[in-house]
């Protein structure tokens, strides 16, 4: 057969292949990408500006690195028998190009590197775009790819740092490229000790070795074990990766992890990773004098001002770290009462705030020994062997030397923050959201002021509630200051001694606080606040039960049920459930009480009414339920029929539509069924947001992070399951 032939029958095979894909009437681009990994990942970038009016297809050897590119209707085209530099699992579709098929090359070289100013800027110019001012080469990491991950990185007790040696290959010799090695190396092990350390490289005798000192870390990940998928969740995964130039620092950025780059010659980090700095907070240490010669052989001077650059290093680390929190609480169980409330105060704040670590400082209770440390992996407690009594009753300051306990415990374990929650009181809001702010905003401490004292109070600041950056307290001497042991005659209490120290330092935070000295707090309006003390048992079950997370919910006995609302449920009616259908109109104010409920279920009826009746609809859901209930929206997605239908899908629709094809199945979803409006994902996101909840998480059909919402859609057994999957979108928010 002549070789006009073979390639006019290719032609006409790979015109059959792209037949059944959806072109939405663009035209279709084949290019030829790029090689190595980093290069790859940086051309997302480019690739998701031509995919705006192109059907893109690549000819490339990696898959995994474009899998959401993928989803989005990339194409991936025949290239040979050429394989990734990484292994890769994940497999895809591959399409020959048509003939007459417009070409472009994605590429780049030193020349068009020092024209255009950066690699990803003459990535975009070798296909006549400009770079975009904040480049998009951010990449999704799959939740398998990060289980994957930890099953690797095991329970580090340190936060995890991924590091890159410098390595040298047949493949693609540039040693004018890597950094001196005794400088890298004494820069990483400046900081070495903070981490649980992760090396990656693919070391083979005689084609890849390690340049320079072989490196102190944890785990040595240097034989290929991992695959793209698997890096990349470890990536993820980590707290921080220390890198030279290459492949590394662009995968960090790409996954939104910090990441430090020591520079050698060759590039400087203004033509290569500067412009992924947006994606990732990055610090790039580079020699005295950069070089930016693109030559693999130059002589480049690498010399590195090593004192900056172990100062500003010092610093970065502390960013790449994940911020290190203690909460601890000061108690005195004298009663079953003041133990339950003791039982809550773990529960709650253990719940809503999972980063933190957590420390009860207990007086020699006489009721009931505080043996909750053997429950709570993440909790101690110190017990006195005295009780010294408490000002307020003529004994010593018993309160202050467990609250300056509780502090010095933060110092000398190196937390970065201290939180105070007292032992009788209980606070709602999330810590860690608390302590970035005043990080952000150089915060010293913060407390807030509180109503429901007996008396008005001046000069007084609630030490029930304080936030300490633990630097502070080092620097100021607080402990010392207080000195709890001093004499301190009632009514120089605690409260007062504390305001007069801290001064301009104390930030007032406008929380809802209150104290019910007067019995003013009930369980009716409790959970109007977001700090409460001195209530009673009723009140406090009441705010317990009502802000911890639905799958850490109390139950008090005797507790009534979850109340759960299964709307427009037609033939799917829930056992536990208060199932509605006509009967409850959701276009109209909902019949049940201000936050009364735990959990609403809207399957498919949300697409049968106009979106601002759907607004209105959300708004109500948020109103009827408790703080922390959830609602669990499935609507059609005429998105994702787009992106998953199939021949299969199309056949299923044609009951409904007129052709059995895409334009027809779409059309079926936004004309028939009684349907009002179209629905995508992205749309029913942003307006669950827009109408209040706080945290609106994608799902998948019957899966659910909620026990009480898992395996509960009807709409699969209905349609089938792999048609309900194609068509559905499902969010749930939390109110």
């Amino acid at each position: 057969m002549s070789s006009l032939l073979q390639r006019r029958i290719a032609a006409k095979r790979a015109a059959r292949q792209l037949q059944a894909i959806p072109l939405n009437g663009k035209l279709l681009v084949a290019a030829h990408g790029m090689w190595g990994v980093g290069d790859v990942i940086h051309q997302r970038a480019v690739l998701r500006e031509m995919m705006k009016k192109n059907q893109v297809i690549i000819e490339t050897a990696n898959v995994a690195p474009l899998h959401d590119l993928i989803d989005d209707g990339l194409l991936i085209a025949h290239r040979g028998a050429t394989l990734p530099r990484i292994r890769e699992s994940m497999a895809a579709v591959r399409y020959n190009v048509p003939s007459k098929t417009p070409r472009v090359k994605i590429g780049y070289s030193g020349l068009t590197v020092r024209g255009c100013g950066s690699i990803l800027a003459a990535q975009f110019a070798s296909v006549g775009f400009k770079m975009p001012e904040r480049p998009d080469f951010s990449m999704p990491v799959k939740a398998e790819w990060r289980a994957k991950a930890r099953q690797w990185l095991g329970n580090p007790s340190k936060p995890v740092m991924v590091y890159r040696p410098i390595v040298s290959n047949t493949t693609w010799a540039c040693p004018a490229r890597a950094p001196d090695p005794d400088s890298y190396d004494i820069l990483y092990r400046s900081i070495r000790g903070r981490f649980f350390v992760a090396s990656v490289a693919d070391i083979s005798p005689g084609k890849e070795w390690i340049v320079g000192p072989k490196p102190d870390v944890d785990l040595a990940f240097h034989n290929g074990e991992l695959d793209f998928e698997t890096l990349a969740g470890v990536f993820a995964e980590a707290s921080m990766v220390f890198a030279n130039p290459g492949f590394a620092p662009v995968l960090a950025q790409s996954v939104g992890t910090p990441v430090v780059i020591v520079y050698g010659g060759n590039e400087s980090y203004r033509t290569t990773n500067s412009v992924g700095a947006h994606l990732a907070p990055t610090l790039a240490i580079e020699p005295i004098t950069p070089c930016e010669c693109h030559s693999r052989y130059h002589d480049c001077d690498k010399t590195i001002d090593m004192g900056p650059a172990l100062e500003k290093l010092s610093e970065f680390a502390k960013v790449g770290a994940p911020l290190r929190v203690l909460i601890f609480g000061t108690t005195y169980v004298d009663s079953p009462e003041r133990a339950r409330l003791t039982e809550q105060w773990v529960d709650l704040h253990r719940a809503i705030n999972p980063g933190c670590d957590f420390l009860l400082v207990d007086s020699a209770s006489p009721v009931t020994p505080l043996c909750f440390a053997a429950k709570h992996e993440n909790l101690k407690v110190h017990s006195f062997p005295d009780n010294i009594g408490h000002l307020a009753k003529g004994g010593r300051d018993g309160w202050g030397r467990a609250f300056c306990f509780g502090l010095q415990y933060a110092i000398d374990h190196g937390y970065d923050y201290v939180v105070h929650i007292e032992g009788d009181s209980l606070f709602r809001l999330p810590v860690m959201d608390i302590v970035r702010d005043m990080r952000e905003a150089s915060e010293p401490v913060a407390s807030t002021r509180v109503s429901g004292t007996r008396k008005q109070e001046t000069g007084w600041v609630e030490t029930g509630l304080m936030v300490f950056d633990v630097g502070y307290l080092s620097r100021s001497n607080f402990i010392q200051r207080y000195e709890w042991g001093g004499v301190k005659p009632y009514p120089n209490c605690p409260e007062k001694v504390i305001y007069g120290l801290l001064g301009d330092d104390l930030v007032m935070k406008p929380w809802r606080a209150e104290r019910g000295d007067s019995g003013n707090i009930t369980s009716s309006n409790v959970v109007n606040l977001d700090w409460v003390t001195h209530a009673t048992r009723d009140a406090f079950d009441q705010f317990a039960n009502s802000y911890l997370p639905l799958n850490y919910r109390l139950t008090m006995a005797p507790k009534a049920e979850p109340v759960k609302i299964n709307l427009g449920c037609g033939t799917n009616k829930l056992d536990g459930w208060r199932n509605h259908d006509a009967d409850v109109d959701i276009t109209k104010r909902l019949p049940f009480d201000d936050a009364s409920v735990d959990a609403i279920l809207a399957e498919h009826c949300v697409e049968h009414i106009d979106y601002y009746s759907a607004l209105r609809f959300f708004a109500e859901c948020k109103r009827v339920l408790k703080p922390g209930g959830v609602l669990r929206v499935c609507v059609p997605d005429i998105d994702r029929i787009r992106r998953l239908g199939d021949q299969e899908y199309f056949d299923f629709a044609k009951r409904w539509a007129k052709t059995a094809d895409l334009r027809g199945a779409l059309l079926a979803m936004v004309t028939c069924h009684g349907h009002a409006d179209a629905w995508t994902q992205n749309r029913l996101e942003a307006s669950l947001v827009a109408c209040g909840f706080d945290r609106v998480v994608a799902c998948n059909p019957n899966e659910s992070e909620h026990p009480m919402l898992a395996d509960v859609d009807g709409h699969g057994r209905v349609i089938g399951e792999r048609n309900n999957w194609i068509e559905t979108a499902i969010v749930e928010a939390t109110a």
